[in-house]
């Protein structure tokens, strides 16, 4: 499991209670640090997205707890969320999981 830190950051930076603008910056370390480009690319728009409609407003509150006015934000939270909770949860280790993806395949059992 402690391949797959990137995605357990992400949970828990969605997940804090605290200020807006603590959790994003967590979310954009996990983005300058991870090799997994779809999580790379979500967490940019997410973390944009966030600076432009949140972050001015330097409230407290939790990331997957969204008002309803942020409904599309909120949904696109919400998907990153599944995104990482599903890479978690996978039995393949990160490595290999991102050299699939990359056209690698496992050799033949002999």
């Amino acid at each position: 499991m402690s391949d797959k830190k990137d995605y357990v950051n992400v949970l828990k930076a969605l997940d804090r209670t605290g200020i807006v603008s603590t959790a994003v910056n967590q979310l954009s370390d996990v983005q300058a640090a991870t090799e997994d480009e779809r999580l790379r690319d979500a967490l940019e728009k997410i973390c944009n997205a966030t600076r432009r409609q949140l972050v001015p407003l330097d409230g407290k509150g939790r990331l997957l707890g969204l008002p309803e006015r942020f409904a599309q934000l909120s949904k696109g939270m919400q998907t990153l969320a599944n995104y990482c909770e599903q890479m978690r949860d996978s039995s393949e280790p990160q490595w290999q999981i991102l050299a699939k993806r990359a056209g690698w395949t496992p050799p033949a059992s002999q």
